[in-house]
């Protein structure tokens, strides 16, 4: 594939960002944004963009407590989203192995706060559509990383509540 802009169409729903928080998961639904990939030079870049409010740890419901676990997450304890609305991901150094890439190399910024994050990238395949008799191109993986909470100004609960903060990042995109 050569300088293809590959765009998310949402064939999956919509892409999601798995996030792991003192052993709770939480899913983010991050703004679409077009990743550009070019095989043939061994190049590409992604910018992720995530509302913070839009966390989603299946726990919404106050019940007789004085918050649900997405209101305290969205609070200034954690990722306080009424101060810093939006989280940042762009990544622009990406490493390859053989035609797929390996490795994206990037900024995460949240809080207020930007530091480098890797993420692997993992199962990369492209290919042509089969939902579409190969009328459409595709390609999708999926792209793993790690981070202390910490180190973005986040330190509510530690060590009770863990410090590591593990991304899973699932891509399914076609040309556009």
């Amino acid at each position: 594939m050569r300088d293809e802009v590959l765009k998310n169409t949402g064939s999956r729903q919509e892409p999601y960002v798995a996030g792991s928080l003192g052993g709770e998961t939480i899913y983010l639904v991050p703004a679409p944004e077009q990743p550009r990939v070019d095989t043939a030079a061994k190049t590409g870049s992604v910018d992720l963009l995530i509302e913070a409010a839009s966390f989603n740890s299946g726990d919404n419901e106050r019940g007789p407590r004085p918050r649900a676990r997405d209101e305290h997450l969205r609070s200034p304890d954690f990722f306080n989203a009424v101060e810093f609305p939006r989280i940042a991901f762009k990544g622009n150094a990406v490493k390859w192995n053989g035609d797929a890439p390996a490795l994206i190399e990037g900024q995460l910024t949240m809080l207020g706060v930007t530091r480098p994050v890797a993420l692997s990238v993992e199962r990369w395949k492209c290919q042509p559509d089969p939902r579409t008799a190969g009328k459409r191109y595709m390609c999708g993986g999926n792209a793993t990383g790690s981070f202390k909470r910490s180190d973005f100004g986040m330190k509510f609960g530690i060590p009770a509540v863990g410090d590591e903060v593990h991304l899973w990042l699932s891509v399914e995109a076609f040309r556009d």
